[in-house]
């Protein structure tokens, strides 16, 4: 199945061509690049390289948050238009699963506490927890659902769960977790293989391809999850966790 699949809730602007939960080719623009202006030039050129036509499309796969505001609606935005212009279906994938399911794809092996996080900003997480217990799971278990928390709390779950082993996932600064934690559960914790500055493209199609081979398919009038209702105010200046 021929499928776009985008991701745009963070700094760095992410699509990738992929049939079924395979990846045929991958684009990612730096942060300097804007989404808005970059993401149509961005899919054209990627739909030249993969020899596809937007009429050929028979899926789209968009990260629906939580993550950047107006990231999440260009993404949304894009993916919509698409899928009206084709005829493919939308299937929106939660980013913080895509966050555990690359990590996952990275290190099947790997059996233990998945930490997704991304940085909310204001001094705050998106986060959730999941399970990764065997190398033939598709896909992590879920057990805290997506949450805006400060670190300290997230930090509290983790240990509340006193894993064996875990890892965190995602553009987050591995010290921000560390002063709200016993030594002994930070002595469990394993690096990530996924690098910290990548996109959870690899998660996002595969976490895809699982909800449409299940017929998981949007509502026409599904937005994204933004976990947190935007305002518009004076700046402050507030910690960033993720570089």
């Amino acid at each position: 199945m021929r499928t776009i699949a985008l991701d745009t809730g963070s700094s760095i602007l992410a699509i990738a061509a992929a049939r079924g939960h395979e990846i045929v080719q991958i684009r990612e623009l730096p942060p300097e690049f804007r989404h808005i202006e970059n993401l149509t030039p961005a899919l054209e050129e990627l739909l030249r390289e993969v020899g596809w036509s937007p009429s050929s499309l028979e899926a789209l796969v968009v990260a629906a948050g939580p993550g950047s505001f107006t990231g999440l609606r260009v993404g949304m935005a894009a993916a919509k238009g698409l899928a009206l212009a084709c005829g493919a279906p939308v299937v929106s994938v939660d980013s913080l699963e895509a966050l555990a399911a690359t990590e996952t794809a990275a290190d099947p092996a790997f059996q233990g506490l998945l930490v997704p996080v991304i940085d909310a900003r204001k001094a705050r997480l998106y986060g959730a927890l999941f399970q990764q217990d065997a190398a033939d799971q598709e896909l992590p278990g879920r057990f805290l659902e997506n949450s805006d928390l400060p670190p300290r709390e997230l930090a509290r779950a983790i240990t509340a769960r006193n894993p064996r082993r875990w890892k965190l996932t995602g553009a987050l600064d591995p010290e921000v977790l560390s002063p709200h934690m016993p030594r002994e559960i930070l002595e469990r914790q394993l690096p990530a293989r996924h690098p910290r500055a990548s996109s959870a493209l690899p998660g996002l199609v595969r976490c895809g391809a699982a909800r449409l081979r299940q017929n998981q398919v949007d509502d026409p009038y599904a937005g994204p999850a933004y976990l947190r209702a935007g305002d518009v105010g004076e700046a402050k200046n507030y910690p960033r966790f993720s570089g």
